[in-house]
């Protein structure tokens, strides 16, 4: 439990420092791209690995797909607002735009129902 703690708190450390890192970046979409760019090496090693011990895994290209051309416009919107706004506003707005985001689409597109737990 306490492993688990601690990885999610370097986590959201990281994912916080990386968005601070760009704000503070003269150029802050070469910057975000950049590290886009390392993600997707990652995320791509992390997928072959997964080909080679598992088999071809056919689902996984498509919703890795999706979540790339989705987190395009989500980066330009990124960028725009930390150039234009205040980081302390503008980050904690990103973050809960995608959980909103994705419980409307959930609504709109898969029937779902939203609960207050």
């Amino acid at each position: 439990m306490l492993t688990a703690t601690l990885m999610a708190l370097a986590a959201a450390c990281l994912h916080a420092g990386w968005n601070l890192a760009v704000k503070r970046n003269v150029d802050s979409g070469l910057a975000l791209w950049g590290q886009f760019f390392i993600a997707m090496l990652g995320a791509l090693g992390a997928l072959g690995a997964w080909w080679i011990i598992d088999g071809r895994p056919d689902f996984a290209w498509q919703f890795t797909l999706l979540s790339g051309i989705t987190h395009l416009p989500y980066s330009v919107l990124l960028v725009r607002a930390y150039n234009s706004g205040d980081f302390s506003v503008s980050y904690p707005i990103a973050r809960g735009g995608g959980a909103v985001g994705a419980a409307v689409l959930g609504v709109l597109l898969l029937n779902d129902v939203l609960s207050w737990l």
